[in-house]
């Protein structure tokens, strides 16, 4: 149960960062950005997101998903980082003052950018592997059904959430609360991953069996094994008539 719930509970996370951004970040910025210049910042996430997107993707391909809850838990960090970097507290250091500024600003948004593809691009591998269904298809479409309800979650859940924080405690905190709730997923999805039952991929179902014979070979035999096992199970019988 916990399998699926992990990547399920970090994807709404996830979305909701994503939805947490529309209703907050031009108020932030607009004090120190021009809304042209915001509309750029916006761009550089995005464009950071599908740059690492395929990179995570190619990495979890070639490892077959058994980093995937590292991979999250990085992304997760980074997220953060990109969060807390748009919410600092007023430092002094150094002889000078630092504040929020652009020197913040844009590694925050490219931060946020590349960090949600780290978090979100291994989840449809991971749900995938967890469902239980019998044919492959009715699989698929299961995991794609479940990642966009999540998405779907997270995306409903961020500007709600993020609008009544900022309303309550002001954009900046809401901005460390974001960054805090990252850090709590990373650990979590840490914790998780470092369990020995997290770090075995799951093994394919087999094939529904067809008049008693296994179709393809059962699930983790190889063809030479199927064959040795079907010389050795003795004739029924029905079967030797």
């Amino acid at each position: 149960f916990l399998e699926s719930v992990v990547p399920w509970l970090n994807c709404v996370v996830s979305g909701a960062g994503i939805g947490l951004l529309s209703p907050t970040m031009e108020p932030h910025l607009l004090p120190i950005m021009s809304v042209q210049t915001i509309g750029f910042v916006f761009a550089a996430c995005c464009g950071c997101y599908t740059l690492a997107a395929p990179l995570v993707g190619c990495f979890d391909d070639a490892t077959s998903g058994r980093f995937a809850l590292f991979c999250m838990a990085l992304g997760n960090v980074i997220t953060g980082v990109g969060y807390g970097l748009t919410a600092p507290v007023p430092l002094h250091w150094g002889g000078k003052e630092w504040s929020l500024g652009p020197a913040f600003v844009w590694p925050a948004a490219c931060l946020i950018g590349a960090g949600l593809a780290f978090g979100l691009v291994p989840i449809y591998k991971q749900i995938l592997q967890y469902a239980k269904h019998e044919d492959q298809e009715q699989r698929d479409v299961a995991s794609s059904a479940l990642l966009t309800v999540s998405m779907s979650t997270g995306a409903f859940l961020g500007p709600v959430l993020g609008g009544m924080l900022s309303e309550a405690l002001g954009t900046r905190k809401t901005y460390i609360v974001a960054a805090v709730a990252f850090e709590v997923m990373a650990v979590v999805l840490l914790c998780f991953g470092l369990a020995p039952g997290f770090r075995e991929p799951v093994a394919p179902l087999a094939a529904a069996p067809v008049n008693g014979a296994p179709v393809n070979g059962a699930a983790g035999d190889d063809l030479e094994g199927s064959t040795r096992s079907a010389r050795t199970v003795p004739l029924l019988p029905q079967q030797q008539q």
